[in-house]
């Protein structure tokens, strides 16, 4: 990698952590260190033994001489260098993210809290843990052999011991709790041991009590799996989830009064999740008979949750203390949904404040550990109590106390109109506003879209043209905001209607042509560019459009036309004459492609798409050597295309046979 593109990717680096053996990482800190001393000149980087086989690579930060800066060296370190070293070992990828949800029940350690007082972290800080897992597996399981444990079997990520009851081991538990906790693998497994022993014990009591308790159901204990009855179905009780509930809840020396609580098919949620929602009264009017607790303006709602879909708990005698122990319940799988939601900040793009637009999305403020973790995702530090509002279940809003009541409703105004944009349904109303404290850490997993200002932007356009001659623009703009949102299908819509009102305006065929490709309907966006390249064959990017929409359809001798009139009117732009290169590849027109991508480098030298381009040609000529060279070029110039990596492992590994 050359000096230009590591400072070109500098501000993305970030910190890395190894559990491998000695010599492994001896090699690894070799090119690590390499890279940082061409990169750094003055700065120290240091290679810290943290406990054995774990490391951490640190670069000192000139400007800031207190403390560390976490850095990312290259991304080379998964794709490229971990397989040219280490064969075809299987490696885990972890971040900080996934380690903290895998550890959610642990206290707030200081491994983490050494990161947060040094503020280490960075506006783009995402920590990445690369790991052995085969000399994982083989230290677990030479352990258990010492224990006298041979009775286990390895399943992907899990090795699952079967004495009386089967105990299951998740690799990646152990390797985040290695980390997490700071100590050695080998403590972290003799802990694992010895919670072993216990549990199996505790899965003992846990049978005993449900045949004691359960009396009308038909128990049987069949190869390791503790087996029930229930609506005349034979179902299989996940006792390990059912005992880390009864810890999690505080109920371990009260199992019987734990079990007491719900109904069989409510313990056992087996493939579910528990799960807590804040719902509007509506909700609740309509489904009277729910687990709930009704708050002035809201209710807050029981449910079990599998692949995305909610079913609702059904109220007990006792509602009001099972909703309270339901929630604990929740606690401990917050890490179990995946939350979507769209992200408004207010207009002057204010850090103070942040609109979160999705469904349900307001029943995160029940968690300030979910609201902490959305806080981590956007890179926000939001300090003391913060507001939470929310008028709607689909809409929420995060604020810190620099944030003016001005600022908050401006914002809710924004979120509430980009709702009703992209919403089927109507909103949901609640009446919701509470002062929080945030935890240290996060929780939870976050799929976050910001919303670009050109979004709003074009929507006020759009307004102002309502009722105009110009409806066909209106449209177009409303199509062009869609495509903002990732919205295609809702673009696609909006770009038709303009186009049903002007057929010929060039600018809402290739907005339709770009989203129905965007789609992967190229045979719909070949004949609306083709149209509008009819009208307008002087406009290179049109003209290149076109070209790859051919290739992709075979449409090979317009494709060529196309390629070549790009080149013709721009013929120093290099993604214009790699694709054109592309084209005489496929019509065996190798010697004129290879001085298209020759010209295409001297023209941008960095051209990631030439070098992967010129690499594939020299591997299928079984030159390895310069296929070798130009694939390493195009990974410098683009370390995050997987295709590029993909392709440099394959000539590296190639190369070796």
């Amino acid at each position: 990698m050359t000096k230009k593109n590591l400072k070109k990717h500098e501000n993305n680096w970030e910190n890395i952590v190894l559990l491998a053996d000695n010599n492994y990482t001896n090699k690894i800190s070799l090119v690590i260190t390499e890279q940082c001393l061409n990169t750094f000149h003055n700065n120290q980087s240091l290679l810290q033994q943290i406990s054995p086989n774990i490391y951490m690579l640190s670069i000192k930060n000139s400007n800031e001489q207190s403390s560390l800066k976490l850095k990312k060296i290259s991304d080379r370190i998964h794709y490229y260098t971990l397989p040219s070293i280490h064969n075809e070992d299987n490696f885990i990828k972890l971040n900080l993210h996934q380690i903290k949800n895998l550890c959610l029940h642990l206290d707030t350690p200081s491994w983490y809290q050494y990161r947060i007082d040094n503020s280490l972290f960075s506006h783009k800080i995402n920590i990445f843990f690369y790991i052995n897992k085969n000399k994982i597996i083989e230290t677990i399981t030479n352990l258990l052999k010492s224990n006298n444990l041979n009775n286990f079997e390895i399943n992907n990520d899990t090795i699952i011991i079967t004495n009386i009851f089967k105990y299951k081991i998740n690799i990646q538990d152990i390797i985040s709790k290695t980390l997490w906790e700071n100590k050695t693998l080998k403590d972290t497994l003799s802990k694992e041991m010895n919670s072993l022993k216990t549990t199996l014990n505790f899965y003992e009591k846990i049978y005993s009590n449900l045949q004691k308790i359960f009396k009308n159901i038909s128990w049987q204990l069949i190869d390791s799996e503790i087996k029930y009855i229930d609506d005349g179905l034979t179902k299989n009780l996940d006792y390990q989830n059912l005992a880390k509930d009864i810890v999690f809840c505080g109920y371990e020396d009260k199992i019987e009064n734990y079990l007491k609580l719900l109904h069989i098919g409510d313990l056992d949620l087996s493939p579910w999740f528990a799960t807590t929602n804040m719902r509007s009264l509506v909700y609740l009017k309509a489904r009277p008979n729910v687990l709930s607790e009704k708050r002035m303006g809201f209710s807050i709602c029981a449910a079990k949750e599998y692949l995305g879909k909610q079913t609702f708990i059904k109220e007990y005698e006792h509602n009001e203390q099972i909703i309270k122990f339901w929630k604990k319940r929740s606690e401990r799988c917050l890490s179990s949904h995946n939350y979507k939601a769209k992200v408004v900040f207010h207009e002057n793009y204010s850090k103070n404040a942040v609109a979160l637009i999705g469904e349900q999305i307001a029943s995160i403020a029940l968690f300030p550990a979910l609201i902490k973790g959305v806080l981590e995702k956007l890179l926000l530090d939001f300090r003391g109590k913060i507001k939470l509002i929310a008028h709607s279940e689909d809409i929420l809003i995060i604020a810190n106390k620099e944030a003016s009541w001005v600022e908050i409703n401006e914002l809710n105004n924004k979120a509430f109109s980009l709702f009703t944009m992209i919403s089927q349904d109507g909103a949901d109303k609640i009446d919701f506003y509470e002062e929080k404290s945030l935890p240290l850490s996060g929780a939870g997993g976050f799929n976050l879209q910001i919303i670009p200002r050109a979004f709003f932007d074009l929507i006020e356009t759009a307004k102002k043209l309502n009722g105009s001659i110009q409806n066909s623009h209106r449209y177009y703009l409303l199509g062009l905001a869609y495509e903002c949102l990732n919205e295609s299908n809702l673009a696609i819509i909006e770009f038709k209607k303009a186009l049903m009102l002007d057929a010929n305006d060039t600018d809402i065929l290739c907005a339709l042509g770009n989203a129905f490709a965007e789609m992967g309907n190229y045979h719909e966006a070949f004949l609306l560019l083709k149209k509008a390249f009819n009208y307008l064959p002087e406009e290179p990017e049109l003209a290149h459009k076109l070209g790859e929409i051919s290739f992709s359809i075979g449409e090979m001798e317009i494709c060529i036309k196309a390629l070549e009139t790009a080149v013709s009117i721009n013929p120093a732009c290099s993604d214009y004459l790699v694709s054109l290169s592309r084209a005489y590849l496929t019509i065996k027109k190798t010697s004129e492609a290879l001085e298209l991508l020759h010209t295409a480098i001297k023209c941008d030298p960095e051209s990631a798409k030439a070098h992967e381009t010129l690499a594939i040609i020299h591997n299928e000529e079984g030159n390895h050597v310069l296929a070798r060279k130009h694939a390493l070029l195009a990974y410098d110039a683009n370390p995050i295309d997987s295709d590029i990596a993909n392709l440099l492992w394959q000539i590296t590994n190639g190369s070796k046979k």
